[in-house]
């Protein structure tokens, strides 16, 4: 039988202006991050893979404040597989 398991994928573009606005939403990732212990699951500086929908939601809701965002409900097939 194969195990499949539900990650959740949060890609995000905060605009470059103006700066202030750029480092607010940095301030705010990094508290949720600090807030849910978790540093490792980022593939990108702008991209969040994780097994936590809380998470991905919050840091979703979060980005669409400041800029553009997508939040992916994606499935992990054993073999290290991940289909979008």
């Amino acid at each position: 039988m194969t195990a499949h398991r539900i990650l959740w994928v949060v890609d995000y573009d905060i605009p470059e202006y103006p700066k202030a606005k750029r480092r607010a939403f940095y301030r705010a990732r990094t508290q949720l991050f600090k807030d849910h212990k978790i540093w490792a699951h980022r593939s990108t500086d702008s991209v969040l893979i994780c097994d936590n929908k809380t998470l991905a939601r919050a840091l979703y809701n979060l980005a669409v404040r400041y800029g553009e965002a997508h939040l992916y409900q994606v499935l992990e097939v054993a073999g290290g597989k991940t289909f979008y």
